[in-house]
């Protein structure tokens, strides 16, 4: 214990020194002229930045205002080309349509002439079917299905007649929407049933009347021998009429669509048009390489002016840091300077003191010693091996809150070298 209490306070003193040389070494007086220096060469930067800056500024702006219209000549340019090539493709496209319309009228012509020529040779031939039966009006009704037929009652002979007549009905539907003969053979199955269904029931009327189970509807229990044929001549006119009709209608006509139609719709261009779309891409060519090069130069621009706003931005930066770095050493001295004049009136004090002192003591006085580290205000033990600031890391023994420091700072308790120790 006694070689801790020697070797310790001689390990203080050769920290103090240490510390102390630490401090001459980068005293506050050299940093606060290293910080002036640097503001100096902080503000030269600044006017260099600025001399920079205001052509660099120029320069931008005028390549700015150099750029700018060409631009816009070539952006229009640009525009009027894809404008012509619209204009074009709208044209084609317009054409295209055209052509479409016209091959569709003419297919729907063609499919009403065909439906046309079906229905009047189907229809015609079943007319001309009615007109056979009524010349063979007497054999008709002398044939087997009309003997079925009278066999039968009045509801089973029109339950099957209406029946068959609406199947061959429905079979010639089916039909209708064939092609060629299949559709006209639709069409006389279509009118064909109905006109055997009533054939049928009138020629089974006429038997059950001679056989006298069954009175005339129509008055007469005969008519005249003439009119089945006149009624058959008819029927033969009519037919003939649907025939002819259906035979020798027109055809018709193929769609006409022009020969320029056609050649635009084929995605052939006009002389002129080619000429102003060929004008229109060399204007938009020669403008845009112009724009190009324009803007190449107001981006070199651009950047020299970004790059001398960011030196100026960095000199100001240097310029604040340096004026920080003098108000702090500026601060330092003088907190040193107020030490030093502390320091000399304490030691003014204490001299006074002494002096009074051995003045008692010549009296035969007898002072209290005061117990005191004289090398820091407040009263730290002089005896004491370590003392270390309160709150902190430190291992103490002795603990202690602020203080100045008066003397040498043997504990360490003034890291920052202010003067205060243990400072918050």
């Amino acid at each position: 214990m006694r070689v801790w209490a020697k070797t310790i306070p001689g390990l203080v003193a050769i920290g103090a020194l240490v510390f102390a040389a630490g401090v001459a070494g980068n005293s506050p007086t050299v940093a606060l002229s290293d910080a002036e220096a640097r503001v100096a060469s902080a503000e030269v930067e600044i006017a260099e930045a600025k001399a920079q800056l205001a052509p660099a500024q120029t320069r931008y702006a005028a390549a700015s205002r150099r750029a700018r219209p060409v631009n816009r000549a070539a952006a229009a340019a640009r525009r009027d080309l894809r404008l012509g090539k619209a204009a074009i493709a709208g044209g084609q496209r317009e054409a295209e349509q055209k052509i479409a319309r016209a091959e569709a009228d003419r297919r729907s012509e063609v499919e009403d002439h065909d439906n046309e020529v079906q229905s009047g040779i189907g229809f015609g031939l079943a007319v001309l079917a009615a007109a056979g039966l009524a010349l063979g009006w007497g054999w008709f009704r002398a044939t087997a299905l009309v003997a079925r037929l009278v066999a039968l009652s009045l509801g089973q002979a029109i339950g099957l007649c209406v029946g068959g007549g609406f199947v061959v009905l429905i079979v010639g539907s089916a039909l209708v929407s064939s092609a060629g003969f299949a559709g006209a053979l639709g069409f006389f199955l279509f009118a064909l049933g109905p006109i055997l269904a009533t054939a049928l029931l009138l020629a089974r009327h006429s038997a059950q009347i001679q056989a006298g189970r069954e009175r005339p509807v129509f008055g007469p229990e005969r008519f005249p021998a003439w009119s089945t044929g006149l009624l058959a001549g008819l029927a033969g006119i009519a037919a003939l009429a649907l025939l002819a009709t259906a035979l020798f209608s027109a055809a018709p006509q193929a769609p006409t669509v022009s020969a320029q139609t056609s050649a635009t719709a084929a995605g052939h261009v006009s002389a002129a048009q080619r000429r102003e779309l060929a004008a229109a891409e060399a204007r938009a060519g020669v403008l845009g390489r112009r724009a190009t090069q324009l803007t190449a130069r107001q981006d070199t621009a651009r950047a020299a002016f970004r790059q001398a706003r960011g030196k100026l931005v960095g000199a100001q930066a240097k310029l604040a840091s340096a004026h920080r770095s003098a108000r702090h050493y500026a601060r330092r001295i003088e907190v040193a300077e107020t030490r030093e004049a502390r320091q000399r009136e304490r030691e003014a004090e204490e001299s006074l003191a002494a002096a009074e002192r051995e003045a008692e003591e010549a009296e035969g006085g007898e002072e209290a010693a005061s117990g005191c580290d004289p090398n820091y205000s407040g009263c730290l033990d002089p005896n004491a091996i370590d003392y270390d600031c309160e709150g902190g890391s430190g291992d103490g023994p002795l603990y202690t809150g602020t203080v100045e420091v008066i003397g040498v700072d043997h504990y360490g308790l003034d890291k920052d070298g202010d003067g205060i120790g243990c400072d918050p």
